[in-house]
């Protein structure tokens, strides 16, 4: 009902002509149809705004509870591999990360659906993304932590002699 407040209502202004005072009329009602105009297209580029933040909102939401049962299912039953393995060694976020965007490609569920599905998608490609790499750079630096360990140590270069015995 805020609307209405800002609307006025129309009195012919008194002693004029009918014609004068159907002027007066048509220009009330212009300017009644610009206000209407205006709030309708404010209304509507308030609805877009709320929208666009609204699904970026949404898909975060998605993509971080998502991860986020991957991430404890993978700690969970994952066991020495740190991963659950769906189907012939294949990580599990991996397979759901392909399904979730084939469907999600299909359109089969509707617009909004699909759209859900590939957050979700994303999020599971995102987590097989970071286990392997870290798994990697974790790999990388104890190789390096090895390999800096050895050179630094003192070579000692022991030889024995033909009988056994120390030289």
């Amino acid at each position: 009902m805020a609307a209405t407040s800002t609307l006025t209502t129309f009195n012919p202004p008194q002693g004029l002509p009918p014609r004068d005072a159907l002027v007066h009329a048509k220009e009330h009602i212009e300017k009644l149809q610009k206000k209407h105009e205006s709030l309708k297209s404010l209304k509507s580029e308030t609805e877009a705004i709320a929208k666009k933040h609204m699904s970026a909102l949404s898909e975060t939401l998605f993509v971080t509870s998502a991860a986020g049962v991957m991430g404890y299912v993978n700690g969970r039953y994952g066991g020495e591999k740190g991963y659950v393995a769906a189907i012939r060694g294949v990580p599990l976020d991996l397979c759901l990360g392909v399904a979730a965007h084939g469907i999600g490609f299909s359109n089969v569920l509707g617009d909004e659906v699909s759209s859900a599905l590939h957050a979700v998608g994303d999020a599971a490609v995102a987590v097989s993304a970071y286990r392997y790499t870290h798994k990697k750079g974790t790999e990388q630096a104890h190789a390096s932590d090895a390999a800096a360990a050895a050179s630094a140590a003192p070579r000692t270069v022991y030889t024995a002699a033909p009988n056994g015995a120390a030289r």
